[in-house]
């Protein structure tokens, strides 16, 4: 709890709900049973934890980082970036929080682009087979632009 405390730079409503969160169980705490331990002094499970932060920061916050922003799309971190850097993931101007996405950025990307992974599995077939049949071009990914994912948009795919 001690390194969430000093490296996860949750803001104060963050950590009510953090503890509201563990005192109804939503996340299993850990402790020493041999003496009264100190707040700092629990344990966590990292990914138990970070899957609420990104679910109550989704929930709560008009805005997110970057990161958050992969882990609510189901991309890794590097493929989020190279939307953001290539235009598709929309940002708004840097704070002094750095790089930020607002929820409505997020559902509009949503609504407007589609990965080649999540339209092969809604069709049922291989992404490799995928995206040498489909009669469309993606408008980001390794032959594109070299970003590391192939996206589509919704309109050209029939979604």
């Amino acid at each position: 709890m001690a390194n969430i405390l000093k490296n996860w730079s949750l803001l104060d409503e963050e950590f009510v709900a953090l503890v509201e969160a563990i005192q109804n169980q939503k996340i299993i705490c850990y402790a020493e049973l041999t003496q009264v331990n100190p707040i700092g002094k629990t344990y966590l499970d990292g990914q138990q934890f970070g899957g609420w932060l990104t679910g109550y920061r989704f929930e709560h916050s008009q805005f997110m980082s970057v990161d958050c922003a992969a882990k609510a799309l189901g991309l890794k971190q590097q493929v989020a970036y190279q939307l953001v850097q290539s235009g598709l993931l929309e940002t708004d101007p840097p704070s002094g929080k750095g790089v930020r996405i607002s929820t409505d950025q997020l559902q509009q990307f949503q609504a407007n682009y589609v990965s080649l992974a999540e339209l092969a599995r809604i069709r049922g077939c291989s992404s490799r087979n995928l995206l040498e049949a489909l009669p469309t071009k993606p408008v980001t990914g390794p032959t594109v632009d070299g970003n590391r994912q192939y996206f589509y948009r919704r309109s050209e795919v029939g979604l």
